[in-house]
Parts: structure tokens; sequence; C-alpha cells
């Protein structure tokens, strides 16, 4: 078959970007594998599709849709019998909220028969055992107390038993007559057992079980016998701790197992709708339809620019927008933030500060973020966004997709960074900016005190440094720069 077609309509390019919102490796896969639909009535019928959660995404925006990974490597080795790990666990509690969470989108609004009513009546979420899983455990490494009365009953005890142990051990430390006796006042563990550092040639002065030597030999260190009993006692208590894990891990495992083949059918419908949720936010596009200023000439000359409407009175902004990006100074920010989100706190909104955190929304709208260029603007120097690096932040892994999608528009550079990442990074390239402007204005004073064209250092040491620098030396700017220039 003649793909010369491909080339012609750039279709790798629109799959690059499409794959960018999809959130599995599965549906990225699958996006970047999409041919051309065999016949036109095929092709109808994918448009219908993407048109109908098109309109799902006007009426209910979003949905909450996390990313997963192996879920059918998972759910075979449930199948089998194999006892999944926690990781393992979670994953699953996590595609079982992505069923439940398509699903409660679906029913956000009212509306006739869909083209896409198969796949979201295919979604079975399971409520009871996605919090069973979520409550149960904690983390990759780690199961809550409260995953079994028996498990929470066992580590009490160890707990009590530890502190048991360290009582009798701070006792022998703090002893005036066994303290000398020890090289350091330290309790450590060796083989799973509380020992202290005793030296070498005290050895058989502190009674006990020898567990290890230091390099040296100067340092053995004894299990002292006060504490052997305990210390056997904690052994058994962690043995039957892990007992309990594994029989908690092998009743979710089975449970998964169990859901077969029920799950795969959801698990299936939902990579479809992850690919038709990216098939529709790239057919969006991004249309900017008004600008607000403060004053009319910014206003006026700025929607001038991107085709669109603007406005100079808060109350007259539209409601019905899917993204609000507000650039402010950050006082004017701070004070205008109630008025400027009122009547549209279910919106997405993002500022485009490097030193404002994100959670300046959290109390004021339900969807946020941020947009934040690295880079310092002016009306009078023309920049190119492909070469600056843009980094996002919002609550929701899907509002951040989206954000990522609107970033890569605009620039090659696109990265994810938090609040704190942000912060250290908006420093650095102040420091960066305004420290090397000032070197440059340095430098430019002193050739002029003695009688040299600063023009001769841009054929020499200082060739290939920032543009807006070199400006900047000639004529130091008058206020602090935000961001580092490119």
């Amino acid at each position: 078959m003649d793909t010369a077609y491909k080339t012609t309509l750039e279709l790798d390019k629109v799959l690059n970007r499409a794959v960018q919102l999809c959130a599995c490796q599965e549906t990225k896969e699958m996006m970047q594998a999409l041919e051309p639909a065999p016949t036109i009535e095929d092709e109808r019928y994918d448009l219908t599709q993407t048109n109908a959660i098109n309109a799902l995404l006007i009426k209910n925006g979003s949905p909450r849709f996390g990313s997963v990974r192996e879920v059918r490597r998972i759910v075979a080795h449930a199948r089998k019998g194999g006892i999944l790990s926690m990781g393992e666990l979670l994953e699953i509690a996590a595609t079982l909220r992505n069923f439940s969470g398509l699903s409660q989108w679906y029913g956000l609004s009212e509306h006739e028969m869909l083209p896409t009513d198969d796949l979201f009546f295919a979604l079975a979420p399971q409520p009871v055992l996605e919090k069973q899983i979520s409550e149960s455990i904690i983390s990759p490494e780690e199961m809550a107390d409260t995953a079994s009365v028996t498990l929470h009953d066992l580590r009490r005890k160890i707990r009590q038993t530890e502190d048991s142990i360290r009582t009798k051990l701070d006792n022998i430390i703090r002893n005036s007559t066994t303290n000398k006796f020890l090289q350091d006042a330290v309790v450590s563990l060796r083989n799973g057992r509380y020992v202290v550092p005793v030296r070498a040639e005290y050895r058989g002065e502190v009674g006990g079980v020898i567990h290890d030597v230091s390099s040296t030999g100067a340092t053995v260190f004894v299990e002292p016998t006060a504490v052997v009993e305990a210390n056997a006692r904690i052994m058994q208590l962690r043995a039957q701790e892990q007992e309990e894990i594994t029989r908690i891990l092998t009743s979710f495992s089975t449970q998964v197992g169990s859901l077969e083949p029920q799950f795969t059918y959801s698990y299936d419908a939902m990579l479809k709708i992850d690919l038709l949720l990216a098939k529709a936010l790239y057919d969006n596009g991004f249309r900017i339809i008004q600008v607000y200023s403060r004053t009319e000439e910014s206003a006026r000359a700025l929607a001038q620019v991107v085709e669109a409407t603007y406005t100079t009175d808060l109350s007259s902004v539209v409601t019905d927008a899917q993204l609000y990006i507000v650039s402010l100074k950050d006082a004017a920010f701070v004070q205008l933030l109630p008025e400027i989100v009122a009547g549209k706190e279910n919106a997405l909104w993002v500022h485009t500060a490097g030193s404002i955190p994100m959670d300046v929304w959290a109390d004021k709208v339900n969807r946020y973020g941020v947009l934040y260029p690295m880079q310092t603007f002016s009306k009078q120097r023309v920049v190119d966004f492909q070469h600056i690096p843009i980094f996002v932040e919002s609550n929701s892994e899907a509002d951040t997709r989206f954000l990522k999608a609107v970033a890569s528009v605009l620039s090659k550079q696109v990265y994810e960074a938090t609040s704190e990442q942000r912060k250290n990074l908006h420093l650095a390239a102040v420091f960066t900016c305004n420290f090397t402007n000032h070197m440059y204005a340095l430098a430019a004073g002193l050739l002029k005190k003695h009688q040299l064209p600063f023009e001769i250092m841009l054929r020499g040491r200082i060739s290939g440094s920032l543009p807006s620098a070199l400006r900047a030396a000639f004529r130091p700017a008058s206020r602090p720069c935000a961001a580092a220039s490119s």
C-alpha cells in the first residue's frame, strides 16, 4: 500500500501531538499505530464517536482519569492464581477508579443515545474492592495497619515489644557501671535484633549474644541477655506480620482474578475512551476567544493579533471558556483573584508566575494549575516560543495532560514541575539574568572609562552571549528580570 500520503499530510506529526493527550501507555501505542479507515462508512462512524466525546467534553468538562500500566499482565497473573504485589494492586485500584470516574462523567448530563454508549456501558466499576485496596495499601512498599484486625494487633504488639527493648537497652547505656564498656552510647540493629556496641576488650563484661564485629575488630555488637527473649518475640511477631500481609494480598489477588472476563471488557472500553478523548481534545484545537486588560490599548492590541474580542471590565469576561490564563504582576494577581474567578469557578484556571504556588487557587476554584514560560518578555522584542521552556502543573492528571497539550502547541520544550521546583527554577533564572546583565553593565562602564568601545567584546570573549543581556549592558534594566532570557 502506498504510504506517501502520510508524509504529504504530515500524519506522523499529527499523531505525535495527539499521543501527548493520551493517558495510558497502551493508548499511546494505539494512537501511534492508527491508520486511515478502510471505508468511508468506517471513517464516518469514527468521526461520530469523536464528535460524541467532544459533546460530552463541552457539557461535562474533562473526566477524572489517570494513567495505568501493565494492567493486562497483572490481571492475567491473578487469574492464574498468582499473588499480586502491593504496587500491582494499586494499579488495579487506579484502573477501577478510572472505570468509576468515566461512568460518573458520562452520567453528569442528560443526552440522547450516543455512538459511544456501548463503551461506557461496558465499564464495570467495583467501588467496594477499589475502596478496600486503596484504604489497605498505602504505597507499593507499605500496607496500612487497618488492612485487617489481625495485622493491627500484630503491629501493636511489635511496637510494645520494641518499646520494652529500647527501655532496657537505654538503662544499659545510661548505667554508669555498664556504659564504660561501650564504644558508643547508641542502640543499633544487627540481623534484625537490637544490639549495643561493646569494646572488644570488654566483651566478657556485657553478657549476651554477639551478632557482629566491626571491620577493625575494635567493636563487637552484643545482644544483651536482658533483651534476647524480647528480640526473639519480635522476630516471631514479624514473621506472623508477613504471613498476614501475604494472606491479605492473596485475598485481594483472588478477588481481582474473579473479575475476569468482565474486567478485560471494561479495560478495553476504557482504552478506547481514552483514545477518543485524545482525538476530541486534539480536534478541538485551542482558540483564544477573549482578552482582558485594565487598559483598553493593551487589550485591543493583543486581541487584534489573536483575532479575539476584548474587554476592560472583569464582570464582562466570558463564562464559557475551557481555560483561563491569568498573567498579572504578583501583587495585582492576589488582589484581583476573587473578582477574576467569580462565576467561573468550575473552569480550568492557570497563572503564569514562577514564584506564586499553584495552591493560591485552592479555595477559589475547583480546577487549577500553572503554565509558566521561563522567559523575560517585553513589548519591544519578538521571541520564538518554540524554544522557550514551558513548565506546567495542575491539581489533576487530566488537566495536566491538557495543559501539556496547550503548551506543546507553543513550545517544543514542555515539562512538568511542582510549585517547589518552579520556585527554585524561577530563583535560578532571576539570578542568572539579573547578575549576568549587571556584569555586562560593569564591563561596559569599565571600557567606557578607558575610552574603549564595548562592541569589541562582541567579537571577542563574550561572542554568542545572551542578546538581551548585551542590550542591558548599554541600558541597564529599569526593573528586575522575571526569568532567564533565551
